[in-house]
């Protein structure tokens, strides 16, 4: 017998009069109450609920499913500048993510939201790295949208959450569908991990890791090599320190599936990303003061990258930001040259 047939085979015997018999009415409650269990039971919703975003956006349920192309992911949004729509102007300096591998999805939402393409060429997004997420709503450029996958980097996700970012969710207009179908989540709520657990459970960066990959040497010159392009044409041109100064070079084998910068879709090229080089910063210490340096010479070719810092010759303390990361260039890793 099917169950829509046993149910009405059973309906006279539940909801008809209520027996005078003590027994009989007990056993007859218990009974509705295992029917009500039954009817109410079944499948967990997936979907969160209004309650479990900070802000919601509606949009059509064309975009709702193009955004559910982008897989599990969570977004987040600033408290200060949060996003109001994805028909963006300027979609690279609204939206950041760690994730490379979004940009055709990202770039199938943003024309099911009519936001402005250009027929060449069109940048998407900001791409940033792991350790830069806790600060990224709080430095001057601020992005309206970070789209982050929980299960990658859970214990940022956690970090934004304890930094009052606020999460974001979109409401599909005719539906009422929200995304994203994945309920609030930390690090520390996990059974078994813990806010220090989660950090351990990841495989840890190597203690000479960057954003943009490994560094693997360390030296003081006189001059830097900086790579550059005029009018199509590439050149090296060798820079020279100021007087009381000197280069620092970092050389760093670089990770293309990772980095700072800003990721476009160059129609006929595919997905290019333009480098950053200004969130790796160096410290540098004289006499009592210290002072930041930004790369002043980059020389990039295939997997070869050296950045230089001009510094005060005789700078010590040396010292890599990047980030929440701090990796000290001690004197025995750098070579005097």
């Amino acid at each position: 017998m099917s169950v829509q047939g046993s149910w009405n085979a059973s309906r006279p015997a539940l909801f008809g009069d209520m027996p005078k018999s003590p027994c009989e009415r007990t056993n007859r409650l218990v009974a509705l109450g295992l029917v009500s269990l039954w009817l109410g039971a079944g499948p967990a919703s997936a979907e969160p609920s209004r309650t479990e975003c900070d802000r919601t956006v509606s949009v059509s349920s064309r975009v709702s499913r193009a955004l559910g192309q982008l897989g599990e992911v969570v977004f987040f949004t600033s408290p200060g500048r949060p996003l109001r729509g994805l028909d963006l102007r300027q979609p690279a300096r609204e939206i950041a993510s760690p994730h490379l591998g979004i940009a055709r999805s990202l770039l199938t939402v943003l024309r099911a939201a009519e936001a402005p393409i250009d027929p060449g060429a069109t940048e998407l997004f900001t791409l940033t790295a792991p350790r830069h997420l806790r600060r990224l709503f709080s430095g001057a450029r601020v992005p309206s949208l970070l789209i982050i996958e929980p299960t990658a980097y859970p214990d940022e996700v956690a970090a934004l959450d304890e930094a009052r970012a606020e999460r974001l969710c979109f409401v599909a207009a005719e539906s009422g569908a929200i995304l994203p179908a994945a309920r609030r989540t930390s690090a520390a709520s996990k059974p078994g991990v813990g806010a220090q657990g989660a950090r351990a459970a990841k495989t840890p960066a190597p203690a000479d890791d960057t954003s943009f990959g490994r560094l693997t040497s360390i030296a003081r010159k006189p001059t830097a090599r900086h790579r550059a392009t005029d009018l199509g044409v590439v050149k090296v041109q060798p820079r020279a320190a100021g007087p009381g100064k000197e280069w620092l070079i970092l050389s760093i084998d670089r990770d293309f599936g990772r980095g700072l910068g800003t990721v476009s879709f160059l129609y006929g090229s595919g997905v290019i990303v333009t480098p950053d080089w200004s969130g790796l910063v160096v410290e540098a210490e004289i006499g009592t003061a210290a002072q930041k340096v930004r790369p002043g010479a980059v020389f990039d070719e295939g997997l070869t990258l050296e950045l230089g810092y001009e510094i005060p010759r005789g700078a010590r303390r040396l010292a890599l930001v990047d980030g929440d990361v701090r990796l000290p260039l001690t004197t025995s890793t750098a070579t005097a040259n």
